[in-house]
């Protein structure tokens, strides 16, 4: 099996080494699954939907520090930046959800 590594964009550190690379057999299974899920989406009611939405959109603000913390290391464009991006997806998915319920 194939690997590759995680940087430090600042250093060039390597962080990790053994990051597994997805085979063809695993990107067909992810493209069976995102087709499966596609379907449970499509049969969703809308309040599905944007409690789906707002929970990921919780989930990222959950994680804020340990996704901040990996995406500086890796991208070195800085917890203040990182973290407006984190509000801003957050935002969006939030504004998504109201316009699901709103559509329906």
């Amino acid at each position: 099996m194939s690997t590759f590594s995680s940087v430090d964009a600042r250093t060039g550190e390597v962080l990790r080494n053994d990051i597994p690379a997805s085979s063809i057999s695993d990107i067909d299974q992810a493209v069976h699954a995102a087709h499966a899920a596609f379907a449970q989406w499509q049969a969703s009611s809308a309040d599905e939907r944007a409690a789906l939405l707002n929970g990921l959109a919780q989930a990222l603000e959950d994680d804020r520090e340990g996704l901040v913390a990996v995406a500086d290391l890796e991208s070195g464009l800085g917890p203040v930046r990182l973290s407006g991006e984190i509000d801003r997806t957050a935002f969006q998915l939030r504004a998504w959800a109201t316009s699901t319920i709103e559509r329906a």
